[in-house]
């Protein structure tokens, strides 16, 4: 973590950078909590992608959110000559890529922090299967770091995302719509950005089937480029419905929490299911506890095959090497199964409602 210069203002203004990706922002919100708890008359601005600023509107921690149209220069050169109109006094690189690196760089502030990657122990534990991860540290506590550096205190990781009344309302229509109100609900996420963090359709389609038998509905969660696969894991019970691409971020959290368990692979709905107090059971084949995107709820659960090809790869962009992707086909639909009851009798789940009340 670098830093330079410092403020003395007790009320500062504050930009934290982070422009993606949809995990990353929701595991960042405990430590803006943080920095609104320890400045409390500061001003808290948020640069980030247009896409994500819809999780973050109404947020009490975020005075003002500066978007990123998309990744051009032009759009960039933009945000950036807006950033500059403004005084800041603490700007935090929390991304650490290219573009928000000069920004930072660029802009003028008493005090700069940047996030600190640990890309050189990724490297050595992808590269040379050398672990030199003394301490795990979830994303979220790496977060967290950045704000008690500047003297708060660390106590938001369990922070939980306030759902808006319209949304809730608006998911339990959809529910009622969709004729699975009043079931014990299970939403299922099979998507992700990268194939290769991919558990396979078909045991998707298994596991649906089961989680029927056992009489729970089911609903299909992802972005509209996950709709098709959805739609056909979705055709092993006339108790799911698919959602991918229905609804907006903060609706789809609200749908989340009114589910008893998200089933997914390593990808941003498993943050956003537990940042609403969804448990869940989460596959991860090519990436590790040690990149600090495991499961923070003590009851949720992974399922991962220990395999000496891991990690092999920071973020699962890499093809498997093999061929094979054993790392996620090996963990078969009856473990998937059996994991998720056992996760649902922890969290002592009443399979005569759908949901939680908050």
């Amino acid at each position: 973590m670098k830093e330079a210069g410092l403020t003395g203002k007790k009320a500062p203004v504050i930009l934290v950078i982070r422009f993606s990706s949809l995990g990353d922002i929701v595991l960042m919100l405990p430590m803006l909590r943080e920095l609104r708890k320890g400045f409390p008359g500061g001003m808290i601005h948020l640069a980030t992608k247009a896409e994500y600023a819809g999780l973050l509107a109404g947020n009490g921690d975020v005075d003002h959110i500066h978007t990123l149209a998309d990744n051009s220069f032009a759009s960039s050169l933009s945000l950036f000559k807006a950033l500059r109109k403004l005084d800041f006094d603490i700007v935090i690189d929390a991304h650490g890529v290219l573009r928000s690196i000069l920004i930072t760089a660029f802009l003028s502030a008493g005090m700069k922090i940047s996030i600190d990657k640990e890309q050189f122990k990724k490297t050595l534990l992808i590269k040379h299967n050398i672990n030199y991860y003394k301490v795990i540290r979830t994303q979220a506590e790496r977060y967290l770091e950045v704000a008690t550096r500047l003297g708060t205190g660390s106590s938001a990781q369990s922070y939980l995302i306030d759902i808006p009344g319209n949304a809730e309302t608006k998911m339990a229509a959809y529910l009622e719509e969709s004729k699975i109100a009043g079931m014990p609900l299970i939403a299922l996420a099979p998507g992700a950005r990268w194939q290769t963090k991919r558990w396979p359709e078909e045991h998707f389609s298994e596991l649906l089937g089961g989680l029927s038998e056992q009489g729970y509905a089911t609903v299909l969660m992802g972005d509209m480029r996950e709709f098709d696969l959805c739609e056909r894991i979705k055709e092993r019970s006339s108790r799911s419905v698919n959602a991918a691409g229905r609804f907006s971020l903060i609706e789809s959290a609200a749908l989340l929490k009114k589910c008893l368990l998200l089933v997914t692979n390593d990808s941003a709905p498993l943050h956003l299911a537990e940042s609403v107090g969804t448990p869940v059971v989460a596959f991860f084949g090519p990436t590790v506890r040690e990149f600090g995107f495991f499961p923070r709820l003590p009851g949720s659960a992974v399922l991962e095959i220990e395999l000496a090809c891991r990690p092999c790869s920071r973020n699962g962009s890499k093809k498997c090497r093999y061929g094979t992707k054993d790392c996620l086909v090996r963990i078969t639909p009856g473990d998937a199964l059996q994991a998720s009851l056992r996760t649902l009798e922890r969290a002592g789940a009443d399979r005569a409602t759908s949901g939680r009340k908050a």
